[in-house]
């Protein structure tokens, strides 16, 4: 690939001290001429992640093939050879959230809740029975759990508010996805802290500080993405399969990798606690179910109460 152009001048555009060659011994910041193709942006933005010495690739293949060990070469201060952990993940969350939205465009793939009432006018029919509840629950003449009070009642006030104003059923239900996919990242990233946290509290905190489970929670949720996204591009194609005689063989074949996807996460997470702690299987998998089960509940009340709360505000 073509570097941009040297500058004849030898003083440091940063630093201002002499540069003998194409790098500032200084500062390290290169000699080169201001005024660049606009493709050299878009090189060294992947020159950043990539080095071209191998650094990113090796980062990639041992966050997918070896559990673990990429947190621990961290932790033990061999830095320079991997990508930092903020770094992948910032930049497997991009791929993650723009790559698959963008196949899908291709694709036309949407998605869609469609709600069946019977009766002749089943929207109209939906909307009269949440009045009518919702009327039961002003009057007290109906008790609402605490659940029923986060989701259901929210979402039914606003199911009522946008019929009122001409949505139809489809609409609505594309509005609540929309709003939920949206939330998505912001939800994992909220999440990522409370994730280091559990993590705190199931092991010893003289031997471990909360950075090293930031660390791991970093690496971790790097790796849940990278196969999110490639288990969301597959449902796209997935989709479109389905249209094909082949169909039905290929929806099963689509089903079984999406239950390996599932069953390579929690294995993996299983095998990065026994390289990284060092403690023994039974304490491995039981600490490992107890805290995937605690982190699963925790997030997925996090993501509703952001996506009714983001709903609710939607005009």
């Amino acid at each position: 690939m073509s570097h941009p152009k040297l500058r004849a001048a030898k003083d440091c555009l940063n630093c201002g001290e002499t540069v003998p060659d194409r790098f500032c011994s200084h500062c390290g910041q290169e000699n080169i001429e201001n005024n660049a193709p606009y493709h050299y942006l878009i090189q060294h933005f992947i020159e950043d992640f990539t080095h071209y010495d191998g650094q990113f690739w090796d980062t990639f293949k041992i966050l997918i093939c070896s559990p673990g060990q990429l947190t621990n070469i961290y932790l033990k201060g061999k830095r320079m050879r991997y990508v930092s952990p903020v770094k992948l993940y910032i930049f497997i969350s991009f791929l993650a959230f723009f790559i698959p939205p963008l196949v899908g465009s291709f694709v036309h793939h949407k998605e869609s809740i469609s709600i069946n009432f019977s009766g002749t006018n089943e929207e109209e029919d939906f909307a009269t029975f949440l009045k009518e509840e919702l009327y039961q629950v002003d009057s007290k003449t109906r008790h609402l759990t605490f659940s029923d009070r986060l989701i259901y009642k929210p979402l039914a006030e606003k199911y009522i508010e946008m019929h009122d104003r001409g949505f139809n059923k489809e609409q609505i239900a594309d509005r609540i996805i929309d709003s939920f996919i949206h939330n998505l990242p912001r939800a994992i990233f909220i999440f990522l802290p409370l994730f280091a946290f559990i993590l705190w509290l199931f092991h010893s905190k003289q031997r471990w500080y909360y950075y090293a489970h930031g660390i791991f929670t970093l690496h971790f949720f790097s790796m849940i993405l990278l196969v999110s996204m490639f288990s969301t591009l597959e449902s796209y194609f997935n989709d479109s399969i389905m249209k094909t005689p082949v169909g039905d063989v290929w929806m099963f074949v689509f089903d079984i990798v999406d239950y390996i996807a599932i069953a390579y996460i929690i294995i993996y997470f299983w095998l990065a606690l026994k390289r990284v702690y060092q403690q023994s299987w039974f304490i491995v998998f039981t600490k490992g179910t107890l805290i995937l089960t605690l982190s699963t509940v925790c997030f997925f009340a996090l993501l509703i109460a952001m996506t009714v709360f983001s709903i609710k505000v939607t005009h």
